[in-house]
């Protein structure tokens, strides 16, 4: 489980890129463009079978055997994304960005409680990325002789 960072790219083993960090990619992207169609279509596309996924993972958990059902709307979904020929630099990157990771967005799909986000990992580091914080304050404090 990973986000976006190309560190994660050296690595040789079956990744799962978090949905979420994409999902708010995504949502910038209609925000920057309102008014880009071809964007739209992408999100469009892409959120409604995300939607029924994540209704099945509400339902039955994170079990390949329930989930596997949803691996022909991935296809489907790529196979259209792969035959269009986008006009816009934005929708452009976004087809580009999904083929990248074409074998990485949906790994969850194959695995038994691979999590489609990393919102637990991100939360158990919150505590720490925030003492983190004070520490640099507090090592400021020192330096600059406020202490």
């Amino acid at each position: 489980m990973s986000d976006f960072y190309s560190l994660y790219e050296s690595l040789d083993c079956p990744q799962q890129k978090c949905l979420v960090h994409l999902m708010r990619d995504l949502n910038d992207d209609i925000h920057r463009e309102p008014f880009n169609v071809e964007i739209k279509e992408i999100v469009h596309e892409f959120g409604e079978f995300l939607e029924r996924i994540i209704d099945t993972i509400d339902r039955f958990g994170l079990k390949t055997h329930f989930l596997r059902k949803h691996k022909m709307a991935v296809t489907r979904f790529y196979d259209a994304l792969l035959l269009r020929k986008y006009d816009t630099e934005l929708a452009q990157k976004v087809q580009r960005r999904f083929i990248k990771n074409q074998g990485k967005l949906f790994t969850f799909l194959d695995y038994d409680n691979v999590p489609w986000n990393n919102n637990n990992a991100e939360h158990a580091i919150k505590s720490f990325a925030d003492l983190r914080d004070v520490i640099v304050v507090e090592q400021r404090k020192v330096a600059f002789g406020i202490i």
